[in-house]
């Protein structure tokens, strides 16, 4: 068992490889030795199911061990070694059984106990309650998992578990968490930012505009996806947590949006800082504001192990989401690589987005001078995608609507373009409320910026550089 664990999972684990297997060891041998002494007296015990490393990948998590007793959810966290019940590990175990209640569908109403394993830890009260929802923390050693498992077992609470319906279970965030990472960004409005010199102008433009494309594929049954340019430090990101948290978007019942990102810092410090703010205002536990926030600020790879491999035929939650960085979008030679799939990434989005039939929205972030890595072909990968699916897809059309640059290239695009051929398909509409030309960052420099630009594309003349020394002087 521990071999095959690590041949399945050792890669994603950094440090020690030699103590995660010698951790795994330890674990199963006593996860084996509680599970035989209790099957020989309580005849419920070997109709249990057992997950290890069970993946909540949309949320970056693995918990060590599920078992699925009866209609109980039990998730056991075990610090190998450990002589003493951490308060950090407790809340570790606790924020996973709320993770199970809050995104795991299977588990929403079963009661669910999270049990933190010590090995080598002191004897503690073993207290259980049946009651759905998440129960009280249980702390067990290497000698008291088996007492609480004999336990388990003398309570009937019901016909066992289908470990095979369990497992497929798909993310599906229960609307009150939905609800409160909506009201985690309630407030940030895109002029609150006019505080720190920007141009919230801009930034309104492009949002509102993306409002009404969300609107406009929902009456209208399409499938879009819309570009978005900016120059460096213009608000994209923040634009696409404004349009996908902004009142308007919820309107009609539409479902929540995600935000993605490949950045993976980004996505630390984006949860980070939201939850905090929340903290702050409403007095919330830092603990529930993270949890809460993680729903719709996610990482790009793990979204798509969560369609492509642990559940390649189910619709995702969301039918808009927010793609950060379209540009460094990677090639089919990569998607064979990494996901066993001769498709590229554009392609496999567009895919998996199919698969609500009534609408959906990709909101494509394009930024500029970060491109191209090995196996990333950027804008023209999209395009390819997108001819694609309009020719391979008997029911669908996707259309896209884009800023200028995406057809053409220029400086937005660090001269990308979706078709390098100079083609421009009825299905590609134009809108230049899609391109934020102003830096947030720098928006009190703007005469400084343009003088700057200006210099670079002038060319020198019999006369030395008279436009430009004019324009500076």
């Amino acid at each position: 068992m521990v071999g095959s664990l690590s041949t399945a999972l050792i890669k994603r684990f950094s440090g020690d490889h030699a103590q995660q297997l010698r951790s795994w060891t330890v674990q199963l041998h006593v996860l084996r030795d509680a599970l035989q002494t209790c099957s020989v007296s309580e005849e419920s015990v070997p109709r249990w199911a057992v997950l290890l490393e069970y993946p909540l990948l949309r949320l970056q998590r693995r918990l060590d061990v599920v078992l699925l007793c009866g209609q109980r959810v039990i998730v056991i966290e075990f610090k190998v070694g450990a002589p003493t019940y951490q308060a950090a590990d407790a809340r570790q175990v606790e924020d996973y059984a709320l993770d199970l209640r809050d995104f795991h569908e299977a588990s929403r109403k079963l009661n669910i106990i999270p049990v933190l394993c010590a090995t080598e830890a002191p004897a503690a009260p073993l207290l259980l309650d049946k009651a759905p929802g998440v129960s009280p923390l249980c702390r067990c050693n290497r000698a008291t998992l088996s007492s609480f498992f004999l336990k388990l077992a003398s309570i009937d609470n019901g016909s066992q578990l289908n470990a095979e319906h369990w497992d497929a279970s798909p993310n599906r965030p229960v609307p009150t968490i939905i609800e409160a990472a909506e009201l985690l960004y309630a407030g940030h409005q895109v002029a609150d930012i006019a505080h720190a010199s920007s141009n919230p102008e801009n930034l309104t433009i492009t949002t509102d505009r993306l409002i009404e494309i969300v609107a406009d594929a929902q009456h209208k049954k399409k499938h879009v996806v819309v570009f978005v340019t900016g120059v460096p430090g213009s608000g994209k990101t923040l634009v696409g947590l404004n349009a996908i948290h902004d009142s308007r978007f919820r309107d009609e019942e539409r479902p929540a949006g995600a935000f993605l990102s490949g950045n993976t810092p980004l996505v630390t410090v984006l949860r980070e800082a939201l939850a905090q703010d929340m903290v702050e205002r409403k007095a919330k536990k830092l603990g529930e504001a993270r949890r809460e926030v993680r729903t719709e600020i996610q990482g790009l790879m793990t979204y798509l192990e969560e369609y492509l491999v642990a559940h390649p035929e189910v619709a995702p939650p969301e039918k808009v989401i927010i793609f950060d960085e379209a540009q460094l979008a990677w090639d089919a030679e990569y998607g064979a690589q990494k996901f066993n799939r001769s498709k590229s990434e554009p392609a496999l989005f567009l895919e998996i987005m199919e698969r609500h039939p009534d609408w959906a929205v990709i909101i494509a972030l394009v930024g500029g001078g970060q491109e191209i890595n090995r196996g990333e072909r950027g804008l023209a990968e999209w395009g390819t995608a997108l001819n694609e699916r309009r020719v391979g897809s008997s029911n669908l059309r996707w259309c896209a609507i884009a800023a200028p640059d995406i057809a053409t290239g220029g400086d937005a695009t660090a001269w990308q373009s979706l078709f390098p051929d100079g083609a421009s398909p009825d299905w590609l509409v134009r809108d230049e409320r899609l391109h934020l030309s102003t830096s947030v960052r720098s928006y009190r420099c703007l005469a400084t910026t343009q003088w700057v630009g200006r210099k670079l594309r002038c060319s020198p003349t019999a006369g030395g550089w008279p436009w430009c020394d004019a324009f500076c002087q």
